[in-house]
């Protein structure tokens, strides 16, 4: 490949990388999608989610950077933007043999365009190894967090627990949302996983996203009710295409948690595995999450992968249009 770094020592081109933006919806994302997240699964040292999260939402955007040179495409990394501004970065990824200076440039590009698309926050899941590609992001003003742990539970055998008393699930339905909406706000007061990362933005919107794309079955929400007020959410993803069920997101309120219930909850969601057809659960939990971390252990989870969390904010002169400007 031909090209230079210049004298601050960035990849230098006369031809910058071409912008492909496409929705997620749309056919032509699999091909490419597929190319930056092939080696990227659990137990390849990845780095990036097995299955990008909530992919299939007919709101959210794939923005693909390609490097292109006259015999194709060398290079491209991958954002998932969804509508509520938190987007995350995958790759970049390079064809053998080609400069490391395009990955360089294929990020750069890609955080240089995310803000005017109404991205609040940047995040990125790293391979603790790849002491290259966390070089990139932090010159890209990335900060670098805990690492997230990828627990894996087996379901073939697991059966319904029974709920400890004064505890049930209730299937969620629309008419539960604002509800839901509340709790889960709450759910995020003094939460062990990554608190400096708002992970979840506008929950409403969030939520009904989730419910215009329920027609696939894929997801399901409980909430989790504690003599007889909701105090909880529990999400399930059937990641059918990977052959296993993934623990969204399991949250009580403060005053409902240290009540023995989380492990219930666990073994509840391995029931529901088992129920629709898959083997195994996987969750990813902050390896500052000592108590989770028990609970998953209890449940006979074992870590199949870990991740370097990075981050960037937008800064305010970035964020030059959207809800989330400053």
């Amino acid at each position: 490949m031909s090209g230079r770094r210049d004298a601050t020592g960035r990849f230098s081109d006369r031809r910058s990388p071409r912008m492909v933006v496409l929705s997620a919806g749309d056919p032509r994302t699999g091909v490419l999608a597929s190319w930056i997240l092939g080696q990227q699964r659990p137990g390849r040292g990845g780095a990036g989610l097995d299955t990008i999260r909530q992919l299939a939402l007919p709101h959210d955007e794939l923005l693909l950077v390609l490097g292109e040179r006259d015999a194709g495409t060398e290079g491209a990394v991958l954002a998932h933007v969804p509508a509520d501004g938190l987007a995350e970065v995958i790759g970049p990824r390079l064809l053998p043999g080609i400069d490391a200076g395009l990955g360089e440039r294929l990020l750069e590009r890609i955080v240089a365009e995310l803000p005017g698309r109404w991205v609040r926050l940047m995040v990125a899941y790293l391979c603790p190894e790849d002491g290259e590609t966390q070089a990139w992001f932090a010159a890209q003003r990335f900060r670098a967090t805990r690492d997230l742990l990828v627990m894996s539970g087996e379901a073939w055998a697991a059966s319904r627990p029974e709920p400890p008393v004064g505890w049930r699930l209730r299937p969620y339905s629309p008419i539960w949302q604002q509800t839901l909406v509340r709790v889960l706000v709450r759910t995020s007061l003094g939460a062990e996983d990554y608190p400096e990362l708002d992970i979840w933005g506008d929950v409403g919107k969030r939520l009904t996203q989730l419910e215009q794309a329920r027609g696939s079955g894929a997801r399901l929400w409980s909430l989790v009710e504690w003599e007889g007020r909701v105090v909880g959410g529990l999400l399930l993803t059937d990641r059918a295409e990977a052959g296993h069920c993934e623990l969204t997101y399991l949250g009580l309120i403060p005053p409902a948690r240290g009540r023995g219930c989380g492990l219930w909850l666990v073994r509840h969601a391995l029931w529901q595995t088992r129920s629709w057809g898959r083997s195994r659960l996987v969750a990813g939990v902050d390896t500052a999450n000592g108590p989770a971390l028990a609970t998953y252990a209890r449940a006979g989870f074992v870590e199949i992968d870990r991740r370097r969390v990075v981050y960037r904010v937008p800064e305010a002169s970035e964020r030059r249009q959207g809800p989330f400007a400053d």
